[in-house]
C-alpha cells in the first residue's frame, strides 16, 4: 500500500509506501534508471519485504530523497562476488548517506545490517556492510567466521587439500566493483586455524596438527605461533611478509616470505618433496576474480627466505647436531649459504645450491669437514 502527504511549502511531497512481497528486480525497477542498473548488479532469489519513504518537491529539478528499509530470512543472494545461499540480514537504501551533501548516486549507499550467510560453503556473519558510492561502488565491512577448514579447499584449487581442523576470521574488508565484479579486495584482520590435517598438494607432502596465525594488520603479512607435523618432524616457524597488500595483487613474483624455523628434531627425508621442480599450472580464469586462483600464482611465484636452527636433522643414517642454515627458494631453485652443524664427533659447514628441474635435482656443493670420525661419518651415507 501506498499514502501521500502533502507538506505545507507548495509542491512538498511524501509518499510512504509498503510491500510485504516483491521481487528484487521489480523493486529496483521502481527507481530511476541509473539507480536500478547499481542495484541490479545484486539479485534475490525470493521475495522480500519493504517500506520506502520518498521525498521531495513538485517544483524543484533536484532528486527527491529515497529511504528503502527492507527485512531478507533466509534467501539466495547474488552478487558481483558470487553466490550466498541461506542468506538473512536488514537492508537500507538511501541516496543521502553523507547528510551534508547533496542527494546523489555518488552519495548513495546500499548499508546491510546482521548478515549472515554460506558463501562457497563457508558460514559467515557481517555486523555492518556497506556500498557506498554507487557511481564507483566501493565494498566495506567487518567479515566474522569458524568454520570446519576444510570448506576451503574447493577454494584453494591444487594448492592444499585439509581433512581436519577448524579456521576462525575476524577481518576487515575493502574492494571496488568494477564491470560487476569485486576487484583486488583488501583484508585487514586475523585468520586463525588449529588442528589442522592438510596435504601441500605441489609436493605431496602430508601435515598433521598444524597450526598458525595470519595477521593482515598493516600492509605486511605476519605469520605468527605456526606448528608443523609431519611424520617425526615437529617445526615452529614465525614469518613475515613486507608489503603484502600492495604485491598480492600486482607483482606476487616480489614477494618474499622471511622465515625463523625452529625444529627439535627433523627428518629430512619427510621433505624431499620440497626438492622437486614446482609444477607450472595454467591459472583458471575465473568470474569472480578467484583467491585460490591468484593464491596459487603466489606461491609459484614467490621467494622465500629462511634462517633454521635445528636441534637434531637426521637423514637416514646421518644425524647432525646445532644446525644452522640459511636457505632461499624460489622457482629456480634452493640456495644454502652458512650452514653449519655438528657430526660424527666434528663439525662441517657448507654452501651450494640445488637446481630444480622435473624429475631431477643438480647440486652444487663447496663443504669444509673438521675433525668428524670417518668412518662414523661415511658410514651414515653407507659409504
Amino acid at each position: 500500500g501506498a499514502q501521500f502527504f502533502t507538506k505545507k511549502r507548495d509542491g512538498d511531497f511524501e509518499f510512504d509506501i509498503t510491500e510485504n512481497s516483491l521481487q528484487w528486480k521489480h523493486a529496483s525497477a521502481l527507481l530511476a534508471p541509473n539507480i536500478a542498473e547499481k542495484l541490479n548488479m545484486f539479485n534475490l532469489k525470493n521475495p522480500l519485504a519493504i517500506h520506502c519513504l520518498l521525498g521531495g518537491n513538485f517544483n524543484s529539478s533536484g532528486d527527491p530523497s529515497i529511504n528503502v528499509k527492507a527485512k531478507v530470512k533466509n534467501n539466495t543472494l547474488t552478487t558481483p562476488g558470487g553466490m550466498v545461499d541461506s542468506c538473512s540480514f536488514q537492508g537500507l537504501y538511501t541516496n543521502s548517506f553523507d547528510k551534508s551533501k547533496p542527494l546523489s548516486n555518488e552519495n548513495s549507499a546500499i548499508e546491510l545490517f546482521s548478515l549472515q550467510g554460506n558463501y562457497e560453503q563457508v558460514p559467515f556473519k557481517v555486523d555492518t556492510g556497506i556500498i557506498s558510492n554507487l557511481d564507483k561502488p566501493i565494498v566495506t565491512g567487518t567479515l566474522k567466521s569458524d568454520f570446519a577448514v576444510s570448506r576451503l579447499n574447493h577454494l584453494l584449487g591444487e594448492t592444499m587439500n585439509f581433512t581436519k581442523g577448524r579456521a576462525n576470521l575476524n577481518l576487515r574488508y575493502r574492494a571496488d566493483i568494477v564491470d560487476f565484479k569485486f576487484t583486488k579486495p583488501a583484508i585487514d584482520g586475523v585468520v586463525n586455524i588449529e588442528n589442522a590435517d592438510f596435504v601441500y598438494l605441489q609436493n605431496k607432502i602430508n601435515f598433521k596438527n598444524t597450526s598458525l596465525s595470519l595477521d593482515f594488520s598493516g600492509e605486511d603479512l605476519l605469520l605468527k605461533n605456526i606448528r608443523l607435523q609431519s611424520g617425526k618432524s615437529i617445526v615452529a616457524m614465525e614469518g613475515s611478509v613486507k608489503n603484502f597488500k600492495n604485491l598480492y595483487y600486482s607483482a606476487p613474483e616480489k614477494i618474499v616470505v622471511n622465515w625463523q624455523i625452529r625444529s627439535p628434531q627433523l627428518y629430512m627425508g619427510e621433505f624431499l618433496g620440497f626438492l622437486s621442480a614446482r609444477t607450472k599450472k595454467p591459472v583458471k580464469k575465473s568470474t569472480n576474480n578467484n583467491f585460490g586462483d591468484q593464491l596459487s600464482t603466489v606461491l609459484e611465484k614467490a621467494q622465500a627466505n629462511m634462517h633454521l636452527q635445528i636441534d637434531k636433522a637426521y637423514y637416514f643414517k646421518f644425524l647432525a647436531t646445532d644446525v644452522k642454515a640459511d636457505l632461499l627458494v624460489s622457482e629456480a631453485g634452493i640456495k644454502l649459504k652458512n650452514v653449519a652443524a655438528k657430526s660424527a664427533g666434528g663439525t662441517f659447514n657448507l654452501n651450494g645450491s640445488v637446481a630444480q628441474s622435473g624429475n631431477s635435482n643438480r647440486f652444487a656443493i663447496n663443504s669444509n669437514v673438521d675433525n668428524v670420525n670417518i668412518g662414523s661419518f661415511f658410514y651414515a651415507f653407507d659409504n
